[in-house]
């Protein structure tokens, strides 16, 4: 992907670009990007104009001078200005997981910026907290290794321990475990921002964008695995049925990465959204 800084009236953004047809920005909460493109970003890049974006704090793009930065408020308001810079009128946005719920705020605060989005993985709240099927529930039977395993990213430095963990980590969000191999064997795209990775983990306990879905009439294209274990099917369903104009596809053989699990179904997911 081609790398560029563009500059906004709200400072000077990293961002890759790739591929053409419609513009569709793609970012995380919590990870930031090199410009590689993960299988997700790839496969966008064959049927959109793709700007990956790093957010605010991240590799080149402006650092913060308050953790509040991080919001969810703050990357919609970064996201508006570098649109603005690119002179779109609108484009598409496009995420998973944290990314997911990106999108469904981005849509409800700023409709007329967006002409579709693209996401799955996620929830419109944080109702997930207490649903036993995610491994972030402190019902779920494997919470305590998942807390143990992101307590330990922040400090681990061998890349031993760290590839350890984050294989433990994936394994526990695919329907197949053997696909791990499959995604170690892809080009992978950045990392984890732990600082953005502890905001998150500390104010999703407040996300709720439910009240706002039903008067958002942009075009949303939803996905889920079906046994996802980060944020169950449900979550994505119920957004789904909230949502005034949105269609949800289920990969029935897929986690939390059915663009991994399901490739050539995903593919297929991807061109109904053209």
């Amino acid at each position: 992907m081609k790398r560029s800084r563009i500059q906004t009236a709200r400072g000077t953004f990293e961002v890759y670009t790739e591929g053409k047809g419609q513009p569709i920005a793609v970012t995380h909460l919590y990870q930031s990007f090199r410009g590689n493109g993960d299988f997700f970003v790839r496969k966008l890049c064959e049927y959109y104009r793709v700007i990956l974006i790093n957010l605010r704090g991240c590799h080149e793009s402006p650092s913060i001078n308050d953790r509040e930065e991080y919001s969810m408020e703050t990357a919609i308001q970064d996201l508006e200005a570098i649109r603005t810079a690119f002179e779109y009128s609108a484009w598409a946005f496009a995420g998973t997981s944290a990314g997911g719920m990106l999108a469904l705020q981005y849509a409800a605060e700023k409709p007329s910026s967006l002409t579709k989005i693209i996401a799955g993985g996620l929830t419109p709240s944080f109702a997930y907290l207490d649903d036993e099927d995610s491994i972030y529930s402190t019902r779920n039977p494997h919470a305590s290794t998942i807390k143990e395993i992101m307590e330990n990213l922040k400090t681990a430095t061998d890349i031993e321990e760290r590839q350890a963990l984050h294989k433990t980590w994936t394994e526990f969000s695919l329907y197949n475990k053997e696909t791990y191999h499959t995604m170690m064997a892809r080009p992978k795209d950045g990392g984890i921002h732990h600082e953005r990775l502890q905001y998150f983990i500390e104010t999703v306990k407040k996300f709720d964008v439910r009240p706002a879905l039903p008067t958002v009439k942009v075009l949303a294209y939803l996905f889920s695995g079906r046994y996802d274990t980060q944020c169950p099917h449900r979550h994505t369903k119920e957004a789904s049925h909230l949502l005034a104009n949105a269609q949800l596809t289920t990969f029935e053989n897929s986690g939390h990465f059915p663009f991994i699990e399901e490739e050539r179904a995903f593919q297929q997911f991807l061109e109904q959204t053209i």
